[in-house]
Order: structure tokens, then C-alpha cells, then sequence
């Protein structure tokens, strides 16, 4: 069976109950062959919200494709349904600014992408990751939100 991509996905991430703002969040796009799509969204507003709609998703995966074309398929037709959210750790974010100085010239990035990816190392630098939580939410649903 065919699983179809959301028109949207909504985040909502908060710290002991309390949104925060300025964190980047990973989703990754299960696919029923090779490797998944992992897109990166952010950064969180003040009320710790973010969210990414579908032409957004299928540019970020397109990018990933064009750069590794052997390992990816394209995801509108191998999407197997689940999304995995997680909050970037700095581990994740310097990775990711490694990736965009290795990249940038060959790939699109959003804009601001590095100062965003900068931003974020300071606030997770100072949060507790033990009880932060993230509520996603793809919209329509159907689509199983995991975090």
C-alpha cells in the first residue's frame, strides 16, 4: 500500500511544560526501500512551534536524492508511513554545519540555515534534554508522528 506524505507537518516542542524557542528538530521519513530521508526544520518559535508543508519536504528530499542518488529512492513513491521527530543535539547540529561548509555549493539550503544551525548550539548548550517533549502532528493525519 501506497502511504501519502502529509500537506503538513506541525512540532510543538516544550521544556517541563514550557515552550522553547530557537531549536532545530530532525525528521526522519521512513521509506519502504533504502536508506531514509532525514530533513532538518527550525528553528522552534517562541511559542516552540515549527512546522515544514510538503513542497518543503519533497525540496529537502530531492536534494538529498540528487546528491546520493544510489542511496535513495524517491520518497512521494517509497514513503512507508511513519515519521520520526527529534530534538537536534549538539552533536546532530555540528554534523549539520559540517555537512552545509561540505555542501552548500552543490546543494539548496534554507535561508539562514547556518546562522539558525549556530543559534541552536547555544540553546541546547544550556536545556535539559531529559525532559524536553515534542508533539507532532502531520496534517491531514494519517500519517504515524513518533517522537
Amino acid at each position: 500500500m501506497k502511504e501519502t506524505l502529509p500537506e503538513r507537518l506541525d512540532c510543538t516542542v516544550t521544556h517541563a511544560g514550557i515552550p522553547v524557542a530557537g531549536v532545530m528538530l530532525s525528521a526522519e521519513f521512513s521509506t519502504r526501500r533504502k536508506n531514509p530521508y532525514v530533513v532538518v526544520l527550525g528553528p522552534t518559535n517562541q511559542l516552540g512551534h515549527t512546522s515544514i508543508d510538503r513542497a518543503e519536504i519533497l525540496s529537502h528530499a530531492q536534494n538529498q536524492l540528487n546528491l546520493a542518488l544510489m542511496d535513495y529512492d524517491p520518497l512521494e513513491s517509497t514513503f512507508a508511513g511513519t515519521i520520526s521527530l527529534k530534538v537536534m543535539s549538539i552533536d546532530d547540529l555540528r554534523r549539520a554545519l559540517e555537512a552545509y561548509d561540505l555542501f552548500k555549493r552543490v546543494a539548496a539550503y534554507p535561508l539562514q540555515y547556518k546562522d539558525n544551525i549556530e543559534n541552536a548550539m547555544q540553546v541546547v548548550a544550556r536545556t535539559d534534554f531529559s525532559t524536553l517533549s515534542i508533539i507532532g502532528k502531520a496534517v491531514p493525519s494519517g500519517v504515524v508522528v513518533s517522537s
